[in-house]
């Protein structure tokens, strides 16, 4: 569970007029407090009903808080989002107090509900990359069986036109340094095909900048 990259989210709002975030895997709310700081319209959807109380607790109606399971939620409440959305998807079981041991990553249901949306102008953020291209990281009890791998979730994305890379790190200044810090991501990023230079010469700017 981890958490996106609010340069990266604030790129997509100042570029393309992203105004709503939809989250799945709601966790302990720390990401739906970060974005609701940012985003007018924050959606977050969580399985387990202890963390939903809590992050329902936390963000005390500054956000939509919704209980099920994610690809439910998101045939619900996607058809009544206006404009591009960005998703930060991190929905999988992952013991302690996550729910959905049954069934442990409902990442390719997600990106079915996600393309059921006419058109295609959605910004979809992918956490915890490596578990996907490296079924090694998967460890009992987690079940290879209920994890897509990597082709699996490009064939998903490929259904609509678009650009979609790994950010395994990137060089960004914090601090002060002035040559900068390897910032470490573990995410997929797909965007519609028309932001892919767009996106490109973003990532581009934060290597030659710093």
């Amino acid at each position: 569970m981890g958490e996106p990259n609010l340069e990266l989210l604030r790129f997509l709002i100042n570029e393309f007029g992203v105004q709503t975030f939809v989250e799945t895997g709601s966790g302990h709310g720390a990401t739906a407090l970060k974005a609701i700081e940012i985003f007018p319209v924050v959606h977050t959807v969580e399985l387990s009903k202890e963390l939903y109380a809590e992050t329902k607790s936390k963000l005390r109606g500054r956000a939509f808080c919704h209980h099920g399971k994610s690809v439910d939620v998101l045939d619900e409440i996607l058809p009544g989002i206006d404009g591009p959305a960005a998703y930060w998807l991190d929905a999988h079981w992952s013991g302690g107090p996550t729910a959905g041991v049954d069934e442990q990553c409902p990442l390719l249901g997600e990106l079915d509900a996600i393309n059921r949306r006419k058109g295609n102008r959605d910004f979809l953020l992918i956490d915890d990359a490596h578990v996907f291209f490296s079924p090694a990281a998967l460890k009992p009890p987690h079940i290879l069986d209920h994890w897509p791998g990597l082709m699996g979730i490009f064939a998903r994305l490929d259904q609509k036109p678009r650009y979609t890379v790994i950010l395994a790190s990137w060089r960004c200044a914090k601090h002060g340094h002035p040559g900068g810090i390897v910032m470490p991501e573990d995410v997929i990023v797909s965007v519609p095909a028309h932001a892919a230079e767009s996106l490109r010469d973003w990532l581009t700017g934060l290597e030659l900048e710093h």
